[in-house]
């Protein structure tokens, strides 16, 4: 019997795209594998937000993507989301695999807001979305 492929949307830092607020990426070998074995689409939200690399980091903070310095980036995430929606309108996906704790990708638990790295429950905006759609999520720590 055949395995099915799978059409896969995966958080680009974790297949070494070098799109993380620093500069460099997330790159998880075991994701890798396992999406190298089926179809996929690499998104990043913070680059689908147009924010620029490297950039300060955000967090999540009552519903809002906030940079380091206080300022509100939330207008620029659905900017990314906007985008994300009319990929998903345009391809059927059966899993994401996103970065977790991610303020954008994060799956379960983010980061609270205050930059202590302090996690709390939570879904970052882009997980927020897959899960509006039904998108079955999993996170690098999954593998």
């Amino acid at each position: 019997m055949e395995n099915k492929k799978l059409h896969i949307l995966v958080s680009a830092c974790l297949l070494k795209d070098n799109c993380k607020y620093n500069g460099e990426n997330n790159y998880n070998k075991e994701v890798y594998d396992f999406v190298k074995e089926h179809d996929y689409v690499k998104i990043c939200p913070e680059l689908m937000a147009e924010l620029p690399v490297p950039r300060p980091k955000m967090e999540m903070k009552d519903g809002k993507l906030i940079r380091i310095d206080g300022k509100d980036l939330s207008d620029n995430m659905e900017i990314a989301i906007s985008k994300l929606e009319k990929l998903i309108e345009n391809e059927h996906f059966d899993l994401a695999i996103l970065k977790s704790k991610s303020p954008s990708c994060g799956y379960k638990n983010i980061y609270d807001g205050t930059f202590s790295k302090k996690i709390v429950e939570g879904n970052g905006f882009a997980c927020e979305c897959l899960l509006r759609h039904n998108i079955k999520i999993l996170t690098e720590l999954d593998f």
